[in-house]
């Protein structure tokens, strides 16, 4: 549940003083200048070099002209490389760019906009956000807006040596918000589409890629089959290249097949390519993308044994060009051992690569020509199988890293798909989590189109607890707004509860209170309407009731309204304790002793917070007992017990700084620094200057410079203003 509201519009930049001039203002505004720059190690996101790869040596030195001294001085070097699919644009901008990486000192960052083939494209102001992080953005310091994303993201790279690589762009509009200003920064971007826009608006230099020569596309077939049987029968292997469309994909994909052959492997190479093409020139039409490669792909299908071809075809309903082995194996209905071998075999043949240790990718005009093969019946099993081993798994990385978060309940296990295991730590919890961000967001779009709405609801709720943790906001509002549809849909109150408390609790986040009180108000009535069910799966549906209440009594704290947000934070308390759920009350008791503090009842807000602390030690909940250790040091403060409160900071300092929470670390610090200051020990002397004097200024002084350090990791706006008060 939320404590700490976020803005809801944000300037960034190094010189904003003076003036901030807006129209219309809703939420509040978070101003932040050179202080709060990300630091971070260079990003290194090019995929691995492919090998084999046939000179192109044309292409490699138009590419390479953009390099030179004299066009970058003009402006940021943009080339747009386009061509049919399986022409090989992403195997030569990789390529290339493995090439010259050295060239660019700050990095090299690569996104595939997924702009073709089964799914979704990638949004740009996701893309940004990715392109951000890898940068060493702070998350709670980027942008909602997708305009900002791209202004921080060109302020970033301004006057950087930095390489990007935008892949399988489906149109102008996915590229033009990723492209730096630097004239010192390239950019590299493929697409089936000319991208006119990008020539015209953008300058880019636009080089179409052809299909390989005949000489080139022989030559790759030598590198895979052999280049003494290549050169002793040229004019077969020259068929060959000619059947195969001299596309790298298909050439690659037929080589390797014939690799494992007895010679003479030509002649009978090029027998079986010419009677699958007579097969399938029937079927074709002259605008199938896939008429042209069909024939190399249903011939290497056909010649696969029945588990890999069901294993090739099951592979077209992933949503994304990325798999993991473990979500295989629940996608195919086997063991995870299983599975792995099966998509190792099928890499061995080209119809899948290998790119990181139980990590595949599958070429969209793969996955697309795997669709067409899938039964209406396997697809709906196939995807409910993996679907749900996600949203497992999914469960129990939340049940891992936020133990008192509410559970959805779970759905059944589907025959033939394992039980997911558990994490060993919070940090292999997270690190899953954030390996399949992509692939849950895009399973969560897929199950909307094919409107299985339970494992919509549930799958956001497994989720949306690491999404906030790790301030992915575009994917929390958007996944708790699914949610929401889904389980109104559904007729699910408990379901339609929880995503309403979740969204309630993202449109506070963001500064929206008017919409999050709504929404707070919908989940309390969705969550009686559940409690009338009595359903008795899962959470209670009262749990729902006393956070809403709960969230209602926070708005109206923000808006100083501390005796009407008392009433809420009561009837929260009183829910709360009703149904045992202790970490509730306890956060309902700090919250009503916020608003003693507010209303000047210091005694009552140090007796609140000193219980809450109890029952979090009792629970055993040792980050949010710092939090209550924070809070009830600064009605300790408040009351004038600064020695008291000094040692409720400095132990909820300790625990945030061991658990990576910068933030809570920094107000705890700033909470400590400012007791010394107010008690006299560090008195702050002169009426408005702000400057710290007296015997303990020192101590108050580091405490305050630590604490705007810390702040500035995360782009807090409180960094740059408690540096002031040290001038």
């Amino acid at each position: 549940m939320p404590d700490t509201p976020a803005g809801g519009n944000t300037a960034s930049g190094d010189s904003i003083e003076s003036l901030l001039q807006v129209g219309t203002l809703h939420g509040g505004v978070v101003v932040t200048g050179a202080a709060a720059a990300p630091t971070g190690p260079r990003p290194r996101q090019l995929p691995l070099r492919p090998v084999p790869f046939v000179n192109r040596r044309v292409d490699l030195g138009r590419l390479d002209l953009l390099l030179r001294p004299a066009r970058a001085q003009t402006g940021s070097a943009l080339l747009v490389l386009v061509g049919a699919p399986g022409v090989g644009k992403t195997a030569l901008a990789v390529h290339w760019a493995h090439r010259v990486r050295e060239r660019f000192a700050d990095g090299a960052l690569y996104v595939d906009m997924r702009g073709y083939g089964p799914g979704l494209p990638l949004d740009p102001s996701a893309a940004l956000d990715g392109f951000l992080r890898a940068l060493g953005t702070p998350p709670d310091h980027i942008p909602d807006d997708e305009a900002d994303r791209a202004s921080l993201f060109r302020s970033l790279l301004d006057d950087k040596h930095l390489l990007v690589v935008v892949d399988n762009a489906r149109s102008p509009h996915q590229v033009r918000l990723l492209l730096p200003a630097s004239p010192r920064c390239c950019t590299v971007v493929t697409s089936r589409s000319v991208l006119s826009g990008l020539v015209v608006r953008e300058g880019a230099a636009r080089v179409t890629l052809d299909a390989l020569s005949p000489d080139e596309s022989a030559d790759l077939l030598g590198e895979l089959i052999g280049p003494h049987e290549v050169a002793a029968d040229r004019p077969t292997a020259l068929r060959v290249a000619e059947l195969c469309g001299h596309l790298p994909l298909t050439l690659r994909i037929a080589g390797e097949r014939a690799s494992g052959w007895p010679g003479p492997r030509l002649p009978r190479l090029e027998a079986e390519l010419r009677d699958e093409r007579q097969r399938l020139d029937a079927l074709a039409s002259p605008d199938d993308e896939l008429s042209d490669t069909r024939v190399v792909f249903s011939w290497s299908y056909r010649a696969l044994g029945p588990e890999l071809r069901a294993a090739f075809r099951l592979l077209g309903l992933h949503p994304v060009p990325d798999v993991g082995a473990d979500v295989a194996a629940a996608l195919f209905g086997v063991p995870l051992a299983a599975a792995t071998r099966r998509l190792r075999e099928l890499a061995s043949v080209s119809l899948a690569q290998e790119h990181l240790p139980g990590r595949f990718r599958v070429h969209d005009l793969l996955r697309e020509y795997a669709a067409e093969l899938v039964a209406a019946a396997d697809a709906d099993a196939a995807v409910r199988r993996s679907a749900t081993w996600l949203l497992l798994r999914a469960d129990r990385a939340r049940l891992r890293i936020l133990p008192h978060s509410a559970a959805a309940p779970p759905p059944p296990l589907p025959d033939g798909v394992s039980p997911p295991s558990d994490f060993a730590d919070e940090s292999e919890a997270l690190r899953w989590l954030e390996d399949e961000r992509p692939t849950l967001l895009a399973v969560l779009d897929q199950l909307v189109e094919r409107g299985e709405h339970e494992l919509v609801w549930k799958t956001a709720a497994a989720v949306d607890g690491f999404f906030e943790m790790r301030s992915y906001r575009d994917d929390l509002r958007r996944t708790a707004l699914r949610a929401v549809e889904a389980a109104t849909a559904l007729g699910d109150h408990l379901g339609e509860a929880l995503s309403l408390l979740t969204l309630a609790d993202a449109c506070w986040r963001d500064g929206s209170a008017d919409e999050a009180v709504d929404r707070y108000h919908a989940a309390r009535a969705a969550g009686r309407a559940a409690a009338r069910e009595e359903s008795g799966r899962g959470v209670r549906p009262d749990w729902v009731t006393g956070f809403a209440a709960r969230g209602i009594g926070l708005v109206l704290t923000d808006r100083g309204d501390h005796a009407g947000a008392r009433g809420h934070f009561t009837e929260a308390l009183e829910v709360f304790t009703g149904i045992g759920e202790r970490r509730g009350a306890g956060m309902a008791l700090l919250s009503l002793g916020q608003c003693a503090a507010g209303l000047g009842d210091f005694a009552e807000a140090v007796a609140r917070g000193a219980e809450a602390v109890r029952i979090f030690e009792e629970l055993g909940d040792t980050w949010t007992t710092a939090w209550g250790r924070l809070a009830l040091g600064r009605s300790l403060a408040t009351a004038g017990r600064t020695g008291e409160a000094v040692g409720q900071f400095e132990v909820a300092a300790g625990v945030f700084r061991a658990f990576g929470d910068a933030r809570s670390e920094a107000m705890s610090l700033h909470a400590h620094g400012d007791a010394l200051a107010s008690s006299g020990t560090g008195a702050v002397a002169g009426a408005g200057t702000g400057a710290v004097a007296g015997a303990g200024a020192d101590a108050a002084g580091e405490l305050w410079a630590r604490a705007a350090e810390r702040y500035e990791e995360v782009g807090d706006p409180r960094g740059p203003e408690l540096r002031a008060r040290l001038t």
